[in-house]
């Protein structure tokens, strides 16, 4: 009712692990869910901090075994890509490697696969071997709407960082065509990949023509305030590429 407040979240925290050895596991793994959603949206609205804060709670979840609801469970799909997500991001890398090996055969074996190539692609993409990550990137084949999202976002991005410009505005193109055609999926979702798409064009028309005159302070500053202002999955990454140019505009004195 008020996720605003960080303190009820940390007091939440506190009180749910001195009463671990209290609570049954379907109640631990209920709770457990509220915090990391808690996190999620506050990381979805840009407040970078619970990035690590997420992460040591999976961490927790893991070690006490409550990941999943009944013992023996499949492993849920979106928590092990979340998981892996984030432990790259934050740089733990031979972490990330222990965790895709020992949990990956815990996948219901329908998208076992999928889920393992992607964790692969994040991994070797964290490492910077984009080639190799995007090589991982096509042998998933989504079986849903937001998974199809989901691999076209993260090829845009990597295509970004290998200086695939022209390919990106074909993706982009292509990518806006889909979502407008789809019903499948949530408002919410293809709203935040539209916002991605549109500041990627902007990203890409930068690298373009970064001598023009448009790309003085103001534009930059304005168009860092418009990314804050929405709320998408990879705003940080976005920001983090945008600074990039930024500096470099500077750096080359065309501000």
């Amino acid at each position: 009712l008020n996720p605003e407040d960080e303190e009820l979240y940390y007091e939440s925290k506190r009180i749910f692990l001195e009463n671990l050895d209290k609570l049954d596991r379907a109640t631990k793994f209920n709770i457990g869910g509220i915090l990391t959603n808690y996190c999620a949206g506050h990381i979805m609205n840009g407040n970078l901090k619970f990035n690590s804060e997420q992460f040591e709670l999976f961490k927790l979840l893991l070690k006490n075994d409550i990941l999943t609801k009944y013992e023996g469970e499949y492993f849920d799909p979106y928590v092990f890509s979340n998981i892996i997500g984030l432990s790259t991001t934050l740089g733990h890398i031979t972490w990330c490697q222990k965790f895709i090996d020992k949990y990956h055969d815990k996948l219901n074996p329908v998208d076992r696969n999928n889920h393992y190539y992607f964790g692969m692609f994040a991994l070797n993409r964290s490492q910077n071997k984009l080639d190799l990550a995007l090589k991982c990137l096509t042998r998933v084949n989504p079986k849903n709407v937001m998974e199809k999202i989901t691999v076209r976002r993260e090829e845009i991005k990597t295509y970004y960082d290998l200086k695939y410009f022209d390919e990106i505005y074909s993706l982009i193109k292509s990518s806006k065509e889909f979502v407008k055609h789809d019903c499948a999926s949530s408002s919410n979702s293809i709203g935040g990949f539209d916002y991605l798409l549109n500041f990627m064009k902007k990203l890409v028309d930068i690298n373009f023509n970064p001598d023009s005159g448009k790309y003085d302070k103001h534009y930059f500053e304005n168009l860092k305030n418009e990314i804050s202002e929405k709320q998408f999955i990879s705003k940080s990454w976005v920001l983090n590429r945008l600074q990039a140019l930024e500096d470099s505009a500077k750096w080359d004195g065309h501000l």
